[in-house]
């Protein structure tokens, strides 16, 4: 890591770039599920903060590379907009469900899935997303659990796809993107 922050300083310093220490933290990602060593890595004689996650741009990446917290920042993020949402919006009787789909979708659903296309997730995963976007489309809808409508009769009702078709669709999206891009890099330096 060491050798990184220097290869990453010097060329920035040519180019009289300053790296600001105090805001300079790091860490190491590991996929295995035991303890990283603490590793000390050292700028301009000054010891860099070595944290377990961070947050770029509102997504939260860990150093034990699971998304369990990013997914938890995220219910919480469309949660909070859900309920912000409840008495101007959902409750109102004059505003056709159509209508409230469409501000679902374009606010609810893209606090809930933001960055999903770079997650890697699990059934449990799928499973708690689903369960949170069928609750707020039951809340919604006004179908309540005594009514015994299954969760894709909900889906079909409300003419919309499951959290986890959202996210497969933006992976695939993102994956055939980052593909033709790595193409034209390669097909580039042919030349």
């Amino acid at each position: 890591m060491q050798d990184l922050v220097i290869a990453f300083a010097e060329p920035s310093k040519k180019c009289g770039l300053t790296i600001n220490i105090k805001k300079t933290e790091f860490f190491i990602q590991d996929t295995r599920d035991t303890k990283i060593n603490h590793r000390e890595v050292f700028l301009n004689g000054t010891q860099l903060a070595e944290v377990e996650q961070f947050t770029y741009r509102d997504s939260t990446i860990t150093n034990y590379g699971k998304i369990d917290e990013e997914l938890s920042k995220r219910t919480q993020a469309a949660a909070s907009v859900f309920g912000k949402l409840r008495d101007r919006q959902w409750n109102q009787r004059g505003i056709r469900l159509k209508t409230k789909m469409k501000v679902y979708r374009a606010i609810v659903l893209r606090s809930l899935l933001y960055s999903s296309e770079t997650w890697t997730l699990y059934r449990r995963h799928f499973k708690r997303l689903n369960l949170i976007q069928q609750r707020h489309l039951r809340h919604l809808m006004g179908i309540f659990w005594k009514t015994h409508v299954s969760n894709f009769e909900v889906l079909e009702k409300a003419k919309m796809p499951s959290a986890e078709e959202i996210i497969v669709t933006n992976q695939l999206r993102w994956t055939g993107h980052a593909h033709v891009r790595q193409q034209t890099t390669k097909s580039s330096f042919l030349w």
